[in-house]
């Protein structure tokens, strides 16, 4: 991946303007790129949430959903999931760019689910929300007892949803 604006790609895909990261995704054709993986799954029209939903996470996820939607309007994204927690804001920042008017958004969780994360998972487009036969669920995140804010804060934003 390249920066827009010819910045320097020093920190994998993100730039810097001082107080902010922003993610970015500019397709370059016959330049050979780190994330040659990705880029194929990006070709496919498939974006993988994978680890911790942090800020940064959450911002790779929206410039690809935003740059795909720029791409092809109706054609669906596919968004698969694995995650064990996140930020609540992170993820509900995903959550609203899913709902966008635009292409469809299918969600499918690999192996794990978990917080957050599976608030993404539901936000799937209707009728288009899988996991594994093997994946595991749940709303309560794996390390509550070490982070009893997160639970808190995600079950008031589940009852405000409500």
């Amino acid at each position: 991946m390249r920066l827009a604006g010819g910045a320097a790609d020093t920190s994998h895909g993100r730039r810097y303007d001082g107080r902010h990261v922003l993610a970015s995704v500019v397709r370059t054709p016959g330049i050979a790129s780190r994330g040659g993986q990705h880029d194929a799954l990006l070709e496919r029209r498939v974006i993988v949430l994978r680890g911790m939903i942090d800020d940064t996470a959450a911002n790779h996820v929206i410039a690809k959903l935003l740059y795909l939607r720029d791409q092809n309007n109706t054609a669906p994204i596919r968004l698969h999931i694995d995650s064990s927690e996140g930020g609540v804001l992170a993820s509900l920042a995903i959550r609203d760019i899913m709902h966008e008017p635009g292409p469809a958004v299918h969600t499918h969780c690999l192996s794990k689910a978990h917080g957050t994360a599976v608030v993404v998972l539901a936000h799937g487009a209707r009728g288009h929300r899988t996991a594994a036969t093997h994946a595991r669920l749940s709303l309560c995140p794996i390390n509550a007892a070490a982070r009893p804010d997160s639970a808190s804060a995600l079950e008031q934003v589940l009852v405000a949803m409500l």
